[in-house]
């Protein structure tokens, strides 16, 4: 036996929103048990027990809620009524002797939740590996908890859960992904205060990530003396503003760049037996950095032999045999012309 949460339902065939004098009112209270039938519910009010009245009726199990939930009704509340309600749920064999929740009801002690997002928190922005509180401030009498849940996206929480309360309002996000960003819900709880429409509100979070790039590796090969052109382009980045561009040839940064980073993306040269390597495109978004990496040369492909020639060696005399090796080259013509091979 555990959790237990109450609700204050004000006379829901006037859609009141708080309570006033000559309307009913509903208490009700619910503890989390198996089985429900179980659980046995006692009402006090100023302490004394509450017995069947014609301004105040206990129901046991009340069908207008959750199955197991126990309600005392408040017939045309009068002044006399205001007082401090107690609700006692108790569980045969439970190791929890009893639970207890008292609730003040008059007219200034209930009050109906305000819910706002603090200045400058309707957008939160995190590195993607950080931690983001997304904040919803709720006032009222009692003061409810406040339910988070993703807004524009049919997923789960990172918790796994498709709600999570928080007594404060205060979300905590940790170690934070991409897959995270969008917008949340926060919304006042029908329980542990009024059960009323709920109040929302809504909070981006924004999360910030180094370029996505492409390609990672690529291997280029060319005719000396023809021209090369590097491309790296960004998949994803966030934010997409590129903060710099740099480009690295064997380990030496190459100067020979236009002030535009955009434009740096591109590089284009004639190749020569100086001038293979390994060149790097290292991008910036101010959040992290990124490299396309391209291997440069002009020399062909390596050979590639065939190890599946059926008989390939043959008996010429005695002690002396030969041997037929097959091989072939990948891509002859992308590199200068191969004028002979060394076995």
């Amino acid at each position: 036996m555990g959790n237990l949460t109450f609700q204050i339902t004000p006379d829901s065939n006037k859609d009141s929103e708080s309570i006033q004098m000559g309307r009913d009112l509903k208490l009700s209270c619910h503890v989390d048990a198996q089985p429900q039938d179980k659980v046995n519910y006692t009402w006090y009010k100023n302490a004394a027990l509450v017995y069947n009245s014609d301004s105040l009726i206990v129901l046991r199990s009340d069908p207008d809620m959750a199955p197991g939930t126990s309600s005392l009704e408040i017939v045309d509340m009068k002044f006399r009524d205001q007082a401090t309600y107690s609700c006692v749920a108790n569980f045969p064999g439970s190791t929890v002797p009893e639970l207890r929740v008292d609730v003040n009801i008059t007219q200034s002690s209930v009050t109906p939740p305000i819910l706002t997002v603090p200045a400058g928190g309707q957008v939160v922005s995190v590195r993607e590996g950080g931690s983001a509180d997304l904040v919803c401030l709720v006032d009222g009498k009692p003061r409810p908890p406040v339910l988070w849940s993703r807004a524009d996206k049919d997923l789960p929480m990172p918790t796994g859960e498709w709600v999570v309360e928080t007594r404060n309002g205060r979300l905590r996000l940790t170690n934070v992904t991409r897959d995270l960003m969008g917008s949340y819900r926060c919304q006042t709880a029908p329980y542990n205060g009024l059960n009323i429409k709920p109040r929302q509100a809504q909070v981006q979070l924004n999360v910030q990530y180094p370029p996505v790039l492409d390609p990672v590796f690529q291997d280029v090969r060319s005719p000396n003396y023809q021209f090369v052109t590097l491309r790296c382009l960004i998949q994803k980045s966030n934010p997409a503003r590129v903060a710099s561009v740099r480009w690295v040839r064997n380990g030496v940064p190459l100067s020979s760049l236009t002030t535009d980073p955009q434009e740096n993306l591109q590089l284009k040269f004639k190749l020569d037996p100086s001038n293979n390597g390994t060149y790097e495109c290292h991008v910036s978004n101010g959040v992290g950095t990124s490299t396309c990496t391209f291997n440069v040369s002009s020399r062909p492909y390596n050979a590639e032999f065939y190890f599946d020639t059926p008989n390939p060696i043959r008996i010429l005399k005695v002690n002396n045999y030969s041997y037929n090796l097959q091989w072939t080259q990948r891509e002859p013509a992308a590199t200068d012309r191969i004028i002979g091979y060394w076995v």
